[in-house]
């Protein structure tokens, strides 16, 4: 009994270990940000949010499906675009619908900032 108990407790451990963690839903990889739906519903009417001012609508996100922005192409209020070659992302933000009428509300969480690294000292 206890050999089997050891058996299910390691086969679990393993399991566990081999488990892919889930790519960030929100990334941003040099200039461009990978949006990730990673639920099982469609969402429709994607707003995204780009250092509060800068927005980029996406019509439908299919369920498991993502989308590549470049961060460029984000535009604000005034028809000017995000300028990613001179200015860093300190805010990201996703709202969204999904097929029963519900919000999807996702801020991605910056630890750090520009400034912050500087003056903390560092790289």
């Amino acid at each position: 009994m206890m050999i089997r108990v050891l058996a299910a407790s390691a086969l679990v451990l393993v399991t566990a270990g081999c488990a892919q963690r889930l790519p960030d839903p929100l990334l941003i990889q040099g200039k461009r940000l990978t949006v990730s739906n990673q639920t099982s519903s469609d969402w429709t009417g994607v707003e995204i949010w780009l250092n509060h001012y800068y927005r980029v609508q996406v019509r439908k996100l299919d369920a498991g499906g993502r989308v590549v922005i470049p961060l460029n192409g984000f535009i604000e209020g005034y028809g000017r675009y995000f300028p990613a070659d001179r200015q860093m992302v300190s805010y990201l933000r996703l709202t969204a619908k999904a097929p029963d009428g519900t919000t999807v509300e996702m801020v991605k969480q910056f630890d750090r900032h520009g400034l912050d690294l500087l003056l903390r000292g560092e790289t």
